[in-house]
């Protein structure tokens, strides 16, 4: 019995973490605070664009030139982070556009979590 729950266990955890081949599709557009990649971002004016093979994760981003904030969304690796006064990161489809980017790992994480409490 014990054996079917660990099998499930191990499969749930396989696909929570696994990449598929497609690319990744994120948001991507630039603009100032109150343009259409700013503070009133709506997925119905920027369409979304598949990612290059290696850029693994969606970025929001803001940074302030000249006293003007500037906002972007783009694919992107993780350290590109680092150009940018701040900036957030996820590895879902389309996930940058929230204002609030999500934690990544945090539902594979819970049910982790779960299986282990309840079941072992």
């Amino acid at each position: 019995m014990y054996g079917n729950y660990r099998f499930l266990t191990i499969f749930v955890l396989l696909v929570c973490f696994f990449k598929y081949g497609a690319s990744l599709y994120c948001f991507t557009c630039a603009s100032a605070a109150n343009g259409p990649c700013g503070i009133g971002f709506s997925t119905n004016d920027v369409a979304p664009q598949a990612c290059k093979p290696k850029e693994n994760v969606c970025l929001k981003a803001s940074s302030t030139v000249l006293g003007e904030t500037l906002f972007t969304r783009n694919c992107g690796v993780p350290e590109a982070c680092s150009l940018f006064d701040e900036c957030n990161y996820c590895e879902n489809e389309l996930c940058n556009s929230s204002n609030n980017v999500k934690p990544k790992y945090i539902i594979a994480s819970l049910i982790s979590f779960f299986l282990v409490k309840f079941v072992f």
